[in-house]
């Protein structure tokens, strides 16, 4: 099911951009567990009909993609090059289309072309245009504008990797705050384990004298979590 509106609570801060949505999802399909709270019907535009080639050739590459992608976490984590793919054996990516329109020179008090958060996946890889506004926040809480260089892509870490590493390794905090009267277009692609998967810290990450910092849980109850904090 590619294509889906959202029915989500209200933000506690304003978001000010338009988005466009579609999944590639394998395994049980996520959307069961998010039906009934959160998902509305369905929607096939012609646009997509038209592009279906494009879209499913886009699809196969972001897949074999990430399949390296994750082998080359396992290496980073101090893991053989091949630990982490079983968590992957069925995966669930989703992408989105970002537009953020022209905004006068003055946003209202904590507002944000899009807020300041961390994406609740694995990793996050984005594309944009090349405008300017994506800033990511260092451990001393100070923000960093993310220069754009072409033909390249730029990877944010998950919570998920939060989770597994037991927050020896730590999600990419980001915000969208772009300049005056400045059009802004990207498309992230986000890499979930399937909604069945068991999310846990590995044990190569829980030292001696040290606890797990959370329990054994699926992948499909924590999202149901998480969207409901929103």
């Amino acid at each position: 099911a590619p294509f889906q509106a959202s029915n989500l609570g209200r933000f506690e801060q304003t978001n000010q951009y338009e988005s466009f949505r579609f999944k590639c999802l394998t395994g049980n399909d996520l959307n069961d567990f998010l039906q009934d709270d959160f998902q509305k019907e369905n929607l096939w535009p012609d646009l997509y009909r038209a592009h279906l080639d494009s879209i499913h050739a886009l699809v196969k590459s972001i897949f074999h993609c990430f399949n390296h992608i994750v082998q080359a976490f396992a290496v980073a984590f101090g893991l053989e090059r091949h630990a982490l793919d079983s968590l992957f054996e069925q995966t669930n990516i989703g992408m989105k289309a970002h537009y953020y329109p022209e905004h006068p020179d003055h946003l209202e008090n904590d507002a944000y072309t899009l807020f300041p958060h961390t994406d609740f996946v694995f990793v996050t890889l984005l594309a944009t245009d090349g405008n300017p506004g994506l800033e990511v926040q260092d451990d001393a809480g100070k923000w960093h504008q993310v220069p754009f260089k072409p033909n390249r892509l730029i990877l944010n870490t998950g919570e998920v990797i939060e989770r597994l590493t037991n927050d020896h390794f730590i999600a990419t905090r980001h915000r969208v705050v772009t300049p005056p009267n400045v059009e802004r277009l990207s498309m992230p692609v986000f890499l979930n384990p399937e909604a069945d998967q068991i999310i846990e810290p590995l044990k190569h990450f829980i030292k001696p004298g040290e606890k797990s910092h959370y329990p054994p849980t699926r992948f499909g109850d924590i999202i149901k979590s998480y969207m409901r904090k929103k």
